[in-house]
């Protein structure tokens, strides 16, 4: 879901009172961070953030845009994203990434939950559909290295997912699965996930 203002459409988009939400392109600047985690909080709900990239096309102005993952209480999700793991600090640096783990039943279980954001424009430029290709390798790579929990990511790629070459040979190799479009009838085109709001 493409929100821009969090801060301004917070009861809007958890109206629905939803376990798990995602949003991508949030405008949150650093100094409105507190006052979201707190409206979120007011809500029911915790809050994590990604790491901010411009919000202008010249790549170093007005910083904040970012991913955002709610998550309902009393679920407090974890956060176990780390340098150390190369996929994961590369992810991490993009901006495009974020990621939790919620707990499930009595808290003892968890499952990762991740959101990911492609780069505009990547559905005609070939060197942005590369970038693309590598943010996918590496929340593939990402996911993988959680084989015994269950993971889920939350994607806007700004391109058709089916053109993915990363996403073509993960689903041929059984390291993933598009929910949307595995349970799509044949007959029928798979349902647009995005919303604008």
């Amino acid at each position: 879901h493409n929100v821009r203002s969090i801060r301004l459409h917070m009861r809007k988009i958890l109206a629905a009172s939803p376990y798990i939400y995602m949003v991508q392109e949030a405008n949150v600047i650093e100094a409105e961070v507190i006052l979201v985690e707190t409206q979120a909080r007011e809500a029911g709900y915790s809050v994590v953030f990604s790491l901010p990239v411009p919000l202008a096309k010249d790549g170093r102005s007005r910083v904040g845009r970012r991913l955002a993952i709610f998550v309902k209480l009393p679920g407090v999700p974890s956060v176990l994203a780390t340098v150390h793991d190369k996929s994961c600090a590369y992810l991490l640096h993009s901006g495009r990434w974020t990621e939790c783990f919620v707990p499930t039943c009595d808290g003892s279980k968890h499952q990762g939950v991740a959101n990911l954001y492609g780069y505009a424009g990547a559905s005609t430029d070939d060197q942005l559909r590369k970038l693309n290709e590598l943010l996918l390798k590496a929340a593939y790579s990402r996911m993988a290295s959680f084989n015994d929990v269950p993971y889920y990511i939350g994607m806007d790629l700004n391109m058709d997912p089916q053109s993915s070459h990363v996403t073509a040979a993960a689903k041929k190799d059984g390291t993933v699965y598009d929910l949307v479009h595995d349970w799509t009838a044949d007959d029928q085109q798979p349902l647009g996930t995005y919303k604008s709001g």
